[in-house]
């Protein structure tokens, strides 16, 4: 799923409520992967906000504001 991204490394792991990941890592600037019961994801950030999105769930991908939508809900 993120085989077009860049190499980067790992900063650490947290289980956290999206939004809430998103108020308390304002400066962060990078990528967040996403794991939830129905699949997975991720989403790139930039200094706290969201730039791109993707998250594929029963074998459906799902982009941009679909994918922002299900990972928030």
């Amino acid at each position: 799923m993120t085989g077009m991204l860049p190499a980067g490394f790992s900063v650490g792991e947290m289980q956290a409520p999206f939004k809430w990941m998103l108020i308390h890592a304002a400066r962060f600037q990078g990528m967040i992967r996403v794991q939830a019961p129905d699949g997975e994801g991720y989403v790139l950030v930039r200094k706290g906000t969201p730039m791109g999105c993707s998250f594929r769930r029963w074998g459906e991908d799902l982009n941009g504001e679909a994918a922002y939508l299900h990972i928030l809900s």
